[in-house]
């Protein structure tokens, strides 16, 4: 998928935060100074990061319930200059000690990994043995340790276990002395392998597949040569098929190869369709899989002969895909009547579902049944979500979400801020280890009662730590208390970003909480930073065109002043180049302002059904989310009824702009 910026989102809040090191954290609730032992905390970090000698520790900082993340950040340190230093044994011993004092603590958990990896490094295998842990080892230190068996002799009952770890779909380069044990031990046999390449070709993962298919016999290694062949290159591989009627391949490997074809090849797929069944003798139930498929790419591609193919089968009781796509078919074309068909068709578990029902209202009310539309459209207004805000659009009123509010019991919320758990979670929150802080928190509310968690959410909210209490209220079913789980936070540089851009600040807002949750200082799997999460060669552009300062790195992004202000600026141009259409301005934001516009319709179609025809199951998502949150917020700063009326104007093609290439710099 183009990532133009990726927003990895969870569940219908929207969580999503990547572990960050050491940062300012930008995001915390306090506005003064932190007390001066978590300050002497942060900077003797920093000093660690920054591989500075460490300097004597107050008795305040040794105090600090969370001192000994301090020491497991130096010890972990010292481990990664034993080579330099010399001092492999002085080291061994304090990691060994510290475990050992601290043994079944969340402390330990990057130190054990980190210190195995060293010996592992050094083969000091004896004491790899020794502190082993299956319990937290990842693929790399589970080759580890077959190799410290390996070089110890202790190979008992080793050959099943390496042979599990074998049959993985991904390439294991740590594995390859064990692997290579096991073929001496003539336990790797070819049907292993078979399997192992087979698992490869399953995930897509072609060039592997080869490599393991070049190491058997060319009687094994040609089906899986071909089933490769097929995803590498289906045009070519499909056209030898239909060429080569009698030619064998199984079944698996032609249906991936078509699918491939249908999906990055439409107009190919649906001009060898009709050769390719005669060919290979496709009829009845081996037909529909491959109608299915050459149905799903035409959609993807927003074609019209979608729905004609849709039309030659039904789907399977557990087919969601087709059966949800079929009906986004008849959408874009404005074929009301298949979608009423086929959303009365759907089994009751997907009809009932919000969104299947406001459209099948919408159909109702396209083929002249208004009055049924209004009756649907009037019992889903008066629930919550994307669906019920579209409701009430279609009804011309304005909505207002049904909000429950969860229980403030300060009593509750002393006890639960009273536990260890608790003290360490907030104390790493404060000083900006996120990640540590998210696993004590995580692990401290696991064994308390249901109704100590639900006052964490009011908890973590109070000390700023949104994406922590937006998370928490997920895990605990709480999603409708609107006043508390949207907050309103950085309010002066958001007006300032609003007042720059012209953007409105619940647009704004909106974009924060799905993008990063109000976290200032997160980084995304694709290197984004920040409230609006930008990659750092887009925010250079925007900062060049809007004449604002220029960030000199990533850590600038981390300031929300900064951020807020490029970020907006961004989606002003964005919202601009498509003549004032947010929706596709957040599409662009998303998926990359080309993807976007490819998927622009030729004559112009009402936003609700462009939105549902999103391609990208993400960006589908993401839209949707905004809209709603965007609602929300305008509740939760007014106190009135709100409509997105004027986020959802017809959709059409855009006059082109020659800035859009710039945006997409960073998009994969």
């Amino acid at each position: 998928m183009d990532t133009f910026r990726r927003a990895l989102v969870g569940p219908f809040l929207g969580l999503w935060v990547v572990g960050c090191a050491l940062l300012p954290n930008t995001g915390s609730a306090h506005t003064g100074s932190l007390p001066p032992a978590l300050t002497a905390f942060k900077t003797a970090w920093q000093r660690v990061n920054q591989g500075q000698p460490d300097q004597p520790d107050s008795a305040a900082l040794q105090a600090l319930p969370i001192y000994p993340y301090l020491v497991a950040a130096r010890l972990q340190r010292d481990l990664t200059h034993i080579q330099v230093n010399g001092n492999a044994q002085q080291t061994d011993a304090a990691v060994g000690a510290f475990l050992n004092d601290h043994d079944g603590e969340l402390v330990t958990q990057r130190l054990t990994t980190a210190w195995l990896r060293s010996l592992a490094q050094r083969q000091d295998w004896p004491l790899l043995l020794a502190h082993y842990d299956p319990a937290r080892a990842d693929s790399a230190l589970r080759c580890q340790w077959f190799q410290a068996r390996i070089a110890t002799g202790e190979t008992t009952n080793l050959a099943p276990e390496i042979s599990k770890a074998y049959l993985t779909d991904h390439n294991l380069p740590d594995c390859r002395t064990p692997f290579g044990w096991l073929k001496s031990q003539q336990q790797l046999p070819a049907s292993l392998t078979v399997r192992r390449a087979k698992m490869a070709l399953r995930s897509g993962r072609a060039n592997f597949a080869r490599q393991l298919a070049h190491q058997l016999p060319d009687a094994q290694a040609a089906p899986l040569l071909q089933w490769a062949a097929l995803l590498s290159q289906p045009e070519q591989s499909i056209r030898d098929l239909i060429a080569h009627p009698d030619k064998p391949v199984a079944d698996e490997a032609l249906r991936d190869g078509w699918l491939r074809l249908a999906r990055k090849h439409t107009d190919t797929a649906l001009q060898l369709y009709p050769a390719f069944l005669q060919a290979r003798h496709l009829q009845g139930e081996k037909a529909r899989v491959y109608t299915r498929d050459l149905a799903l790419g035409l959609v993807l591609d927003r074609r019209p002969e979608a729905t004609e193919y849709f039309a030659r089968f039904t789907p399977k009781p557990g087919d969601t895909v087709a059966f949800t796509w079929r009906v986004r078919a008849a959408l874009w074309i404005q074929d009301w009547k298949h979608v009423l068909q086929w959303t009365t068709a759907m089994p009751e578990a997907l009809r009932s579902k919000p969104i299947w029902q406001y459209w099948h209202a919408r159909a109702q009310a396209a083929i002249g049944d208004a009055q049924s539309a209004k009756t649907s459209y009037q019992v889903l207004a008066t629930e919550n979500g994307y669906y019920s805000l579209l409701s009430a659009w279609q009804l011309q009123r304005n909505y207002t979400p049904r909000t429950t509010a969860i229980p403030d019991d300060p009593a509750l919320q002393s006890r639960l801020v009273a536990q260890p758990g608790v003290i360490r979670a907030h104390q790493l929150f404060e000083v900006g280890l996120n990640s540590q802080a998210s696993l004590e928190w995580r692990v401290a509310l696991s064994v308390v009662t249901s109704n100590d968690r639900v006052q964490g959410i009011r908890l973590a909210m109070r000390w700023g730590w949104y994406d922590q209490a937006v998370a928490t209220a997920s895990q605990q079913g709480v999603y409708e208390d609107y006043k508390l789980l949207y907050p309103l936070p950085y309010a002066a540089q958001v007006k300032t970003a609003s007042v720059d851009s012209g953007l409105p600040e619940n647009w704004i807002y909106g974009v924060i909480r799905q993008e990063s949750l109000y976290r200032a200082n997160v980084v995304s799997s694709a290197n984004a930073y920040g409230l609006m999460q930008l990659l750092l060669p887009t925010a250079r552009a925007v900062a060049r065109r809007s004449g604002l300062p220029r960030p000199q790195n990533a850590n600038a992004l981390f300031d929300p002043e900064t951020n807020l202000a490029l970020g907006a600026d961004l989606l002003r141009e964005l919202t601009n180049q498509n003549n004032g259409r947010f929706i596709v301005a957040l599409a662009g934001y998303n998926a990359g302002p080309n993807a976007a516009n490819r998927w622009l319709p030729d004559s112009p179609i009402s936003a609700d059904v462009w939105i549902e025809n999103i391609p990208y199951n993400e960006t589908r998502r993401y839209v949707k989310r905004i809209l709603w949150h965007i609602a929300v917020f305008g509740w939760r700063r007014s106190g009135e009824p709100q409509t997105i009326a004027e986020l959802l104007p017809l959709v059409a093609q855009s006059a082109p702009s020659s800035q859009v290439a710039s945006f997409s710099a960073g998009a994969k």
